[in-house]
C-alpha cells in the first residue's frame, strides 16, 4: 500500500463516515406510525428538501413545540422519525427526519438549512428549542452543524465526538453507545474525569452493536436535553432507594460500568437526595474490584486500538489463510465466557472489520488493479459471507472484466441479499444492464 492509501485507510476506521447506508435497517413498527407524514420539494435555491415528520402539538399551537432534527445515515427519514415517535408523543415534539442528507455528501449542511427553512414556514416556528440527533455518520453531522448553527441540544447515537475528555460543547449533549459499537471508545470517559462531572454531558450505554438505540433510550435522551434547556419541568424523581437497589443489584452481577452510568444520570438529572447517590459513587469507586475493572476496561480499548490498527496493515501484507486464522482467533474471543470486557473487545473489532474491507474495496475500485480488489473481496466474503457488498463489488469487478453473465449472477445474489441502492447501481453500471436484475 503506498503512503497515501494508507492515510486514506487509517482516516477511513477512526472517522468512520464512509458509506451512505450500509447500516440502515427496516424500521420496526411502533404505534403511532401512522401518524409520520412525508414532504418533498425544492428550496428557492434549487437544493432537494425531502422529509418524514410527526407533529404532535395541534395545528397552530407550535409556537412552544421543541424541533428534533433526526439524521440517519442512509438518508432514510422515516426510520429516523419512527425512533423518535416515543418522545414525540411524550413530550409533544415536532420530529423531521430528513431523506436529502446522507453520509459523504459535500453539500449536507446547505440541505438541512434547506429542510429547516422549510419547516420553519411550515409549521409557523419562532423561537423553539432545536435538537439536532442522528446516528452513526449522522450523529456526527449533528454535532457539527449544532456547533456551527447555534442549536439548543445534540444526541448522538453510535458514534460520538471523538475524544470525550476534550469535549466542551455550549449545549447539552447527550451519547448513546452499545458495549459492542465499534465506536465505543468514541463514548467513554473514565469516572474521575471532568466530563463525567460535566452536567450538561451525558452517555447512556446499552448492550447492543452499531446500531439505532431502542426509542426508550432515546426518549431518556430527549428528557434530559429538554430538562437541561428548561423546556420541560423534571418528573416526579425516582426515590433515591430504587437507584441504590438498582445499582446494587448491577454491582453484584458484575456490571460496574452499567452500575456508574446510572449513578451518573441520577446525579445529572436528580435534584434532590443527590448526597446519597454521591456517597454511593464513592463507596462503588473504592471497591478493589471496580478499580480493577475500570483499569481492565481502559488497557482494553488501548489494546483495542493498537490491534486495528494490525489489522489495518495485514489488509497489504496477508493472505486469505492468515485472515481465515486471525478471523477464527477473533471468533474465539468473542465466544468467550471468562472475560466479558475481552468478548465485547473482540466483539467490536469483528464489527469494525465489515467497514474496514467495505471502505478499502469501495476505494480501490477503479484506483487499483482489479486483482488487488479481488483478493480483498474474497477475504471480505470470509469475514461476513452474506454481506451483499461482497457480491455487488464483485459483480462491479466482472463486469469491468466483460464477464457480463457473471456479473449479472453476481447482481442477482446482492438483490436477494438485500441490495437496493439504486442510485449507486446507476453510477456503475449501464441502466439497460442493472435492469436485467432490479427490473
Amino acid at each position: 500500500m503506498n503512503r497515501i492509501f494508507k492515510l486514506y485507510v487509517f482516516l477511513i476506521i477512526f472517522v468512520l463516515v464512509s458509506f451512505r447506508s450500509l447500516y440502515s435497517c427496516v424500521s420496526p413498527s411502533y404505534n403511532g406510525t401512522e401518524l409520520i407524514k412525508f414532504r418533498q420539494t425544492e428550496s428557492p435555491a434549487g437544493v432537494p428538501v425531502a422529509y418524514h415528520y410527526v407533529q404532535i402539538a395541534p395545528e397552530g399551537k407550535n409556537k412552544n413545540t421543541p424541533v428534533i432534527i433526526a439524521l440517519d445515515p442512509g438518508g432514510n427519514g422515516e426510520l429516523a422519525v419512527t425512533k423518535f415517535l416515543p418522545a414525540a408523543t411524550k413530550y409533544s415534539c415536532l420530529i423531521i427526519g430528513l431523506d436529502n442528507v446522507w453520509n459523504n455528501q459535500s453539500d449536507s449542511e446547505k440541505r438541512i438549512e434547506a429542510v429547516l427553512s422549510d419547516v420553519k414556514r411550515q409549521f409557523e416556528l419562532t423561537d423553539n428549542k432545536i435538537i439536532y440527533a442522528g446516528f452513526s455518520g449522522g450523529a456526527r453531522l449533528a454535532l457539527i452543524y449544532c456547533h456551527r448553527h447555534s442549536g439548543d441540544g445534540v444526541i448522538m447515537a453510535g458514534a460520538g465526538p471523538g475524544n470525550m475528555q476534550l469535549i466542551n460543547v455550549p449545549f447539552p449533549l447527550v451519547t448513546l453507545t452499545g458495549t459492542k459499537d465499534f465506536n465505543f471508545f468514541e463514548h467513554y470517559y473514565p469516572p474521575q474525569s471532568a466530563v463525567f462531572k460535566n452536567n450538561k454531558i451525558l452517555t447512556i450505554v446499552f448492550s447492543g452493536k452499531h446500531m439505532w438505540p431502542d426509542p426508550a433510550l432515546l426518549t431518556d435522551a430527549v428528557n434530559f436535553i429538554l430538562l437541561k434547556t428548561g423546556t420541560i419541568k423534571a418528573e416526579k424523581e425516582k426515590s433515591s432507594t430504587a437507584i441504590i437497589q438498582l445499582t446494587d443489584s448491577l454491582i453484584n452481577a458484575g456490571e460496574y460500568l452499567f452500575a456508574l452510568k446510572e449513578i451518573e444520570k441520577a446525579l445529572k438529572l436528580k435534584n434532590q437526595d443527590r448526597s446519597v447517590i454521591q456517597q454511593k459513587l464513592s463507596e462503588l469507586l473504592s471497591t478493589e474490584k471496580c478499580q480493577l475493572y475500570f483499569v481492565d476496561l481502559e488497557a482494553g480499548l488501548k489494546a483495542e486500538i493498537d490491534r486495528q490498527n494490525l489489522l489495518v496493515q495485514a489488509l497489504d501484507t496477508k493472505d486469505k489463510i492468515w485472515w481465515k486464522n486471525e478471523l477464527i482467533k477473533i471468533d474465539q474471543k468473542i465466544q468467550s465466557p471468562d472475560n466479558l470486557l475481552t468478548a465485547d473487545s473482540y466483539a467490536r473489532t469483528r464489527s469494525l472489520l465489515g467497514i474496514m474491507f467495505f471502505s478499502v474495496i469501495n476505494y480501490m475500485i477503479g484506483n487499483a488493479p482489479n486483482e488487488q480488489v479481488s483478493k480483498l473481496l474474497d477475504i471480505y466474503e470470509l469475514a461476513e459471507p452474506i454481506n451483499p457488498y461482497v457480491f455487488y463489488f464483485k459483480a462491479v469487478i466482472a463486469f469491468q472484466n466483460n464477464k457480463t453473465e457473471e456479473s449479472l449472477k453476481l447482481l442477482q445474489q446482492s438483490k436477494d441479499l438485500g441490495f437496493s441502492d439504486t442510485i449507486r447501481l446507476h453510477a456503475d453500471f449501464p441502466t439497460e444492464f442493472y435492469q436485467k436484475v432490479y427490473e
